[in-house]
């Protein structure tokens, strides 16, 4: 899609507003973490907000020095057909354009959409984003953290995202203690 880079043949990249390196990241996963996606259909406008608070969340992160960064895994595998793949990335990459347009904070997307070393749990979007989007900068791992819904938690559909942070070095939160208990709505 237009304004998205791919990387390595399978890793969708795109920055929003203007970025800037940092020493200290915050990572989140998308889907279930920052958005409500529905499973299913092509449909780039079926999300809202996972927390109402999210977008003020982000702000005030970005305010005090944190890069942004989406780390969300897109699987299109199991599609064959041009069309059906052509379909599911532009469901992602609209959820995704349109979550950055109603935060307006400057972010960077990273989709990994095959099965690979980009893929979270394997921490090959960490490694991009700190050798190629971060201006040289290295990342203080104690004061840079990662946020996903994926913890291995009784319900939860894996554990891709705690075992991303593990693999990356990064301290691990879920959504919900991050966004309801470490930063309550206001």
């Amino acid at each position: 899609p237009p304004g998205w880079a791919v990387h390595g043949g399978s890793l969708l990249v795109r920055a929003f507003g203007d970025p800037q390196p940092s020493a200290t990241v915050a990572a989140f996963d998308f889907d279930g973490c920052l958005a409500d996606t529905p499973l299913g259909g092509n449909d780039p406008k079926a999300w809202k907000m996972q927390y109402a608070h999210v977008p003020t969340v982000l702000a005030d992160l970005h305010s005090t020095g944190h890069a942004i960064v989406i780390i969300t895994n897109e699987s299109m595998d199991r599609f064959k057909k041009p069309e059906a793949i052509n379909g599911c990335v532009l469901k992602k990459t609209g959820r995704l354009e349109a979550f950055a347009a109603a935060c307006n904070v400057p972010m960077l997307t990273l989709c990994p959409t095959a099965k690979d070393t980009y893929r979270k749990p394997a921490a090959g979007s960490w490694q991009f984003f700190t050798a190629s989007c971060n201006g040289g900068l290295a990342v203080d791992s104690e004061k840079s953290f990662f946020v996903g819904d994926a913890a291995g938690r009784p319900g939860d559909h894996s554990d891709a995202d705690i075992a991303f942070a593990r693999a990356a070095g990064l301290p691990f939160h879920d959504e919900k203690s991050f966004f309801e208990r470490l930063h309550p709505p206001k």
